[in-house]
Order: C-alpha cells, then structure tokens, then sequence
C-alpha cells in the first residue's frame, strides 16, 4: 500500500512538470530572461541608454518590423511562411509615396497601399490555397516581382515630392508624446488579437496549423482560412509599408533589396523568439511583440556602443539560429 500512495504524488509531479514545460510562460521564458539580461546590460554599459526618450525609440524602431512580425506570425501559426512581407511592405510604402507625388492627398495614398498590401497578401494566399504551389516557393517569388516592380517604376531614384504633414505624422508624429507609429502598432496588435483570440476563425487559424485534415474533416473550408490568413499578413505589410514611408519622409526603392531582407530577418526573429512554434498551431502574438521588443533593444543597445549595422547583423542572425535551436528541442519535448 506504501508503494501505491508514493506513486501517486510521484505522478501529479510529474504530470505538473509535463504541464510547465509545455506551457506558454515556458515557451517565452528564455526570451523574457534574454530581454531582462540585456536591459541590465546597456543600461550599465550603454550610457544613455535607459531613458524615457530612448526607450520611446527603441518602440518607433521597432514599429514596422513589429507590424510585418504580427502578420507573419499569424501565417506560421497556420502551418505557412511568407518570404515575401518586406517587399511587399516596400511596394506598399513605395505606392503610397507615388501617390502622394501625384498629389492624389493623404487619404487616397493610404487607401493605394493598403489595397496593395492587401492585393499581395490575395495573391499569395490564392495561389497557394487554391493553387497549391508550396508557400516558400510563391512568397519567394512574389518578393523578386515585387523587387522589380518598384525599380522599374522608379528608376531607382527614391520619392520626395508631394509629403503632406498628415501623411508625415503617420511616421514622425506624437500624440501625448507617444511616437504615432508605436500607437499605430499598439492598435494593429489589439486588432490582430482580437480576431486570432476571439474569433471563429482565428480559431482555425490555430487549428489549420495542428491539422488541416482534422480542420477539413469538420467541414470547415481550409482554403478559405489559409487565404484569410495571408491576405492580414498582406494587411499588415501595407501598414508596416507606410509607417515605414513617412517616417523615412520618402519612398526608398533601395528598401526593397536590402531593407527587405533585413525587415525580413528581424521579423521572423522576433516571431521565433516570441515562441510561435515554426510547425504552426501555437504562437501568442504578445509573445511575438515581446520577440521583435528585444531585437529593438538589441540593436539600439549595439549602435550606443558603437556597433555597425553589419556587427548587429550577425548577432541578430546568431539569436535566430538559438531561437531556432530552442524551437525544435522544444517541439521535440
């Protein structure tokens, strides 16, 4: 009888470990002791670094990139990828710049890159849905058309003319000495999160991701929830797009090469690090927020100390292969 009453607790302790390890706080507990870690660090070591001014910053940095971070994260979270949201963010911001050169006003070249944003994240969606094609292949694809589009539109030459102070506020402005774009970030997250927490389909979002047959088994149209899915992250890389443009105050084609790659890389770093699992069906986008929160301190840490952008580049690449690491030994548990 001893036996049998040792082996019960024995049982509970292990089924609460089990229960801790596959948990969201554990999921983001590296992050979170990453994140305070390095806080410590440059407000030690970086003079300057720990002020109010400074960690406003460090938000409106992050803006853009946070905002194609939350799109993407939704699409992986469904089971896909999206290789192409930097230049798609490009296109969108370049399109809104255009706009605003042919004095169409502020209204209409929100309106123009949203819509193209939108057009992007369709494409993408439609062909890989109903298509079929395999999304690292599409996306791929659709960011190079996206590439070419822009420097055949614009020569290269970057956009100036025609910023209006409204569309400019978008980017530089403050409302309460709150930067626009982190506002604008904060209600793309609310957004984004009451429709993947609670909604219907953002339910199946989560659930296409764990198992399109059981989702399709159930009688829920599959495609349609994969096409609603890329289309937001399209969404998403409209907003990221013209935040991105007004806060430059031009539309820079040269964003489509290697700002894309580099939206791209902090974007799917800080998805990864905010512990959305890359085999789809699990991801809190307040996780995602908190993953791109510690690139944002990251790099602006490194560039007080004196850090080029090619030096943060490695270590934001070396964090995403240790985010990757710990993404699949934790899928492997």
């Amino acid at each position: 009888m001893e036996s049998v009453h040792r082996e019960v607790p024995e049982n509970k302790l292990q089924q609460k470990l089990k229960e801790l390890l596959t948990s969201d706080a554990f999921e983001v507990l590296p992050l979170v002791l990453f994140l305070a870690g390095t806080l410590v660090f440059f407000a030690i070591f970086a003079d300057g670094f720990l002020t109010t001014n400074n960690l406003l910053n460090v938000f409106r940095q992050i803006s853009y990139s946070s905002i194609l971070a939350l799109g993407l994260g939704i699409i992986i979270i469904g089971g896909g990828i999206d290789l192409s949201v930097g230049a798609v963010a490009a296109l969108a911001g370049v399109i809104s710049a255009a706009a605003l050169e042919a004095g169409l006003g502020t209204p209409m070249a929100i309106l123009l890159g949203l819509v193209a944003g939108l057009g992007c994240g369709a494409i993408n969606g439609s062909m890989i849905a109903y298509m079929g094609i395999p999304p690292f292949i599409m996306t791929l694809a659709l960011g190079f058309v996206n590439q070419g589009i822009i420097y055949v539109w614009t020569q290269g030459y970057p956009i100036y003319d025609g910023f209006t102070d409204a569309f400019l506020f978008l980017g530089i402005g403050y409302v309460f000495d709150i930067p626009t774009p982190v506002l604008i970030l904060l209600l793309t997250l609310i957004i984004c999160y009451l429709f993947i927490g609670h909604t219907s389909y953002g339910r199946y979002i989560y659930a296409l991701g764990n198992s399109e047959d059981s989702l399709r088994a159930c009688g829920v149209n599959t495609r349609r929830i994969r096409l609603m899915a890329y289309t937001i992250a399209g969404f998403c890389s409209g907003v990221a797009g013209i935040v991105m443009t007004a806060r430059m105050q031009s539309g820079q084609p040269s964003v489509a090469i290697g700002g894309g790659l580099t939206l791209l890389l902090y974007s799917i770093t800080g998805v990864i690090l905010g512990g959305v699992d890359l085999s789809g069906g699990k991801g809190s986008l307040f996780g995602i927020l908190g993953g791109t929160l510690f690139i944002g301190v990251l790099t602006n840490g490194l560039a007080i100390m004196g850090f080029g952008t090619y030096r943060q580049n490695i270590l934001i690449g070396l964090a995403l292969m240790v985010a990757l690491c710990w993404n699949v030994m934790r899928v492997k548990k």
